[in-house]
């Protein structure tokens, strides 16, 4: 399978590509509202969408763009990926999401790895 596919395949892989959809596009009012729709409350207690999204925002004005560089892992509620920034930096995306519909994000860490040499 490709990355796609494994991605395309699992609810959290979609959620991702919504959230990188978004992030990409530096749609930030509809970013906001789908982490606020979209994450467990539990989640949303842990680290609220405000400070989400901040991070989102200095994330994309430091390093730019994100785009999938391998997925790690891929199962049907969780995904792990690496991706790359547009200036060479590596971040390790790690999502995972509820086993029942509506298959809300119950976890999600960005973590940058380093500059790609």
């Amino acid at each position: 399978m490709t990355d796609q596919q494994l991605l395309v395949s699992s609810q959290a892989g979609l959620r991702l590509i919504a959230m990188l959809t978004l992030f990409n596009g530096a749609k930030f009012d509809r970013l906001r509202a789908y982490i606020k729709e979209h994450y467990t409350q539990a989640a949303l207690e842990a680290e609220p969408a405000a400070v989400r999204l901040a991070a989102l925002k200095v994330i994309l004005a430091d390093h730019g763009k994100l785009r999938v560089r391998q997925v790690v892992a891929a199962e049907k509620h969780r995904v792990v990926v690496l991706l790359d920034t547009q200036d060479a930096r590596l971040y390790m995306a790690d999502m995972a999401c509820e086993d029942d519909y509506p298959h809300k994000v119950a976890a999600f860490d960005l973590a940058e790895l380093g500059v790609v040499t």
